[in-house]
C-alpha cells in the first residue's frame, strides 16, 4: 500500500518539475539551480550565457521526461505483480 504511495508522490512530484521548468522555458525566465559563469561583459558571453542556460534547461526538461517514464514502469510492474499475487492466493 505505501509503495503505490510513495511511486505515486514521486510521479506527482516529476510532473511537478516538468511543469515548473517548462513555464520557465516558456517564459524566457532563468531557475535559480542553472549557474553559468562566462567571462565577459560584451554581446558574444552574452548570447553565449543564454544559450548555455537554455541548453541545461532543455536538457534538465528531457531528463524529467524520462524520469517520469520509468517512474510511472515501475508503478505498473508493482501493480501488475500484486495482481498476479491475487490470483494465487
Amino acid at each position: 500500500m505505501y509503495q503505490f504511495k510513495n511511486i505515486k508522490s514521486r510521479l506527482y512530484k516529476t510532473n511537478a518539475a516538468i511543469w515548473y521548468n517548462k513555464t520557465y522555458k516558456h517564459k524566457g525566465l532563468t531557475p535559480n539551480y542553472i549557474n553559468v559563469t562566462v567571462s565577459g561583459h560584451n554581446a558574444r558571453p552574452k548570447k553565449t550565457r543564454n544559450t548555455a542556460i537554455r541548453h541545461r534547461l532543455n536538457q534538465e526538461i528531457k531528463f524529467l521526461y524520462t524520469k517520469k517514464i520509468y517512474v510511472y514502469l515501475s508503478w505498473t510492474n508493482k501493480e501488475i505483480d500484486n495482481r498476479k499475487l491475487q490470483i494465487y492466493i
